[in-house]
């Protein structure tokens, strides 16, 4: 292989310890989900599952945890999650959720008087999962517990009592109510209810799904409230994911289908929708549209307080002020902090990171960092991996490449278009063919290798284990001139992406997705007791008009469209993962990997993943799968080429 010049460096090997690095850091949760809350002076609350709570004294302030659990036992395995996030004031409020109390009962929020800085446990009385809780600034919250109903306070938590439920056996997990103590609750299983003098009578309202206000074509679903609101002369609710709203004197359910949340406040200051299509909608009293914040931020998160929309994003707060202008902030803690190196890998028992140029070593879990030498390089725009236990690759987006050896104490540079070029200019060796498979307690790997011998690649007939009784094939050889075409056409086949015509889509397949679609409808409409088809769609009030007429706009689906669809055909994420790949390896020992990683593989294998010496490309070109058809027609299993048209039909709709 022809490399571009070696540049040479000498350098200390220091083992000192490196030195204290402050700036101000981000904080980080090592929860998930959770809560915002916004007080009425707009100071800020965050918390996690696992039960981190975070303050700060303004959208522009920085961030402080005073978590009501050890920071050592923060865990789901604590028996403490945190869903439920209220604050009264500055100082008081409480963190509910499912909260283990003593005598192994479920029966305590943690409660706090100084803003987080201390907690104390109090037990509200009853045993169960805390789903909901909301509050006024004036002292009065209610909190909905699973199987116990409704539990309420009018002196700041301190003491609550049982309010009437309006169904005991119904689990109700959204609730809201306003400053005249007007509620309304929804249930998991289809019951809406509200209350207009703080529970003592409550009123059955008829559901969206009561109403038929929308086909429940996703029937694997239960019909759960997902949202409950109420805004000054309407209701609002979330139903199986749909956003529905109502005048009160006269329930007549509207679906809104360009919404899929909405937030408002007790005191009514305002009333937000999320588009789904991205953005945040604010809406008049009348429920119509005023002002449209274009602001793409993948998140429901978010808290309406004094007429303003608070929304966290993945590493920041933003604010939609009320003359529609944007602030933002991101989350600081509240002091300068040590940076830490960035982990990139590891070798020989250690970990390596790095700080701006230099390169640090950690010995045994959260052990020491220590300084092992400066790059003689930026890396700040670099991508660093270990290559293997000797090679440090730092790769940019400029096509550059350093590999940088340990042993030696030498760089080497190169670009990825000469590394692929050169590679595919070398005499490869040998194939390997390759299923394989990988979960928490299984790994295994069946190979067939093939050698070049004599002008041909011959199948290697000493494999070891079960690999040729599991990767049985017929094909004893393969034909040299049709790798060479393979390998020297690469660079080209990286490069084009798939048109709907490489799927090779017949009328009879486009005919027969039609024809399925309508079994599925069938099934959805009750008409039949089994989905006869093999086409089904997770989602409700399904247009089948327009999905079949969608069959026909595949034909002319534009590329680029098609391949972000290609990209992202398994939606499915298990603790399992399987690959088929094949490898050419050439006289140097060099590996170009092309593989396909799934739990369930689609008729394509896409994407396909290209690996050389530490540089990766993502293809969904076909020639790929003709080269491996070729050459050994039994290895892809998967022929099944409808799963992926029903799969492009739904991503269109």
């Amino acid at each position: 292989m022809k490399l571009l010049p070696t540049l040479v460096f000498f350098i200390f090997n220091s083992l000192n310890s490196y030195s204290q690095n402050l700036d101000k850091a981000m904080l980080k949760f090592a929860g998930y989900g959770g809560k915002l809350c916004v007080k009425k002076n707009e100071q800020l609350v965050i918390g996690t599952r696992v039960g981190e709570v975070a303050f700060a004294d303004s959208l522009n302030g920085n961030w402080e945890m005073f978590s009501p659990i050890d920071k050592n036992k923060i865990s789901p395995l604590s028996g403490n999650l945190i869903y439920n996030v209220n604050f009264f004031n500055n100082d008081t409020g409480f963190v509910s959720g499912f909260i283990l109390g003593d005598n192994d009962k479920y029966n305590v929020i943690f409660h706090t008087e100084n803003n987080g800085r201390t907690w104390k446990r109090l037990n509200f009385g009853q045993d169960g999962w805390v789903d909901d809780a909301t509050n006024l600034d004036n002292g009065e919250a209610w909190m909905s517990v699973s199987g116990s109903g409704i539990v309420y306070t009018k002196d700041y938590g301190f003491t609550w009592k049982a309010l009437k439920s309006a169904e005991k056996k119904q689990r109700f997990t959204t609730i809201f109510f306003n400053t005249t103590k007007e509620g309304i609750i929804g249930s998991l299983w289809n019951i809406i209810a509200v209350t207009k003098n703080n529970c003592e009578t409550w009123t059955l309202l008829p559901t969206p799904l009561d109403q038929k206000k929308y086909a429940k074509t996703y029937r694997e679903n239960r019909p759960a409230i997902n949202a409950v609101a109420s805004y000054k002369n309407y209701y609002l609710v979330s139903q199986d994911g749909l956003v529905f709203y109502t005048k009160k004197d006269s329930i007549n359910w509207i679906w809104m289908p360009a919404y899929d949340n909405f937030y408002t406040d007790p005191e009514n200051s305002a009333l937000y929708f999320k588009k789904n299509k991205g953005g945040f909608e604010k809406v008049n009293e009348e429920i119509q549209p005023v002002y449209l914040f274009t602001i793409d931020i993948n998140s429901s998160l978010a808290v309406c307080k004094n007429g303003s929309l608070f929304v966290k994003s993945e590493n920041g707060i933003l604010q939609f002020k009320t003359d529609y202008t944007v602030i933002s902030n991101n989350i600081f803690t509240n002091q300068k902090t040590e940076i830490k190196p960035i982990i990139f890998g590891y070798s020989r028992n250690v970990t390596l990171g790095y700080i701006k140029n230099g390169i640090y070593s950690q010995k045994g879990y959260d052990g020491d960092w220590n300084f092992e030498f400066e790059m003689p390089f930026s890396i700040d725009s670099a991508f660093l991996c270990m290559l293997d236990s000797n090679t440090i690759l730092s790769s940019f987006n400029n096509d550059s490449l350093f590999y940088y050896n340990l042993d030696t104490k030498r760089i080497t540079r190169n670009t990825k278009k000469s590394i692929l070029k050169a590679f595919c200019e070398s005499s490869i060796n040998q194939i390997v063919f390759e299923n394989g498979s990988q979960g928490c307690f299984h790994h295994s790997v069946d190979k067939l290798v093939y050698k070049y011998e004599g002008g041909t690649f011959n199948l290697d007939p000493n494999l070891e284990g079960k690999s040729r009784k599991e990767q049985s094939s017929n094909i004893e050889e393969i034909n040299k001139s049709l790798v060479d075409i393979f390998i020297k056409n690469i660079a080209v086949i990286l490069q084009k992406k798939a048109g709907i015509e490489d799927l090779g889509f017949a009328e009879s397949d486009y005919k027969k997705c039609k024809k399925d679609i309508l079994k599925f409808k069938l099934f959805v409409e009750g008409k039949t007791k089994n989905n006869e088809s093999t086409f089904d769609f997770d989602k409700n009030n399904i247009d089948f008009n327009r999905l079949i007429s969608l069959v026909d706009s595949v034909k002319t689906i534009d590329n680029y469209l098609l391949n972000s669809y290609l990209s992202q055909l398994s939606d499915m994420w298990s603790t399992t993962t399987n690959w088929t790949a094949i490898s050419f390896i050439n006289g140097n020992g060099e590996v170009m990997r092309i593989q396909a990683s799934y739990y369930e593989s689609n008729a394509f294998y896409f994407p396909w993943q290209l690996s050389l010496k530490g540089i990766n490309y993502t293809s969904n070109n076909i020639e790929i799968n003709r080269f491996i058809n070729t050459a050994n027609p039994d290895f892809l299993e998967n022929k099944n080429k409808m799963p992926v048209l029903y799969r492009i039909v739904k991503n269109l709709y």
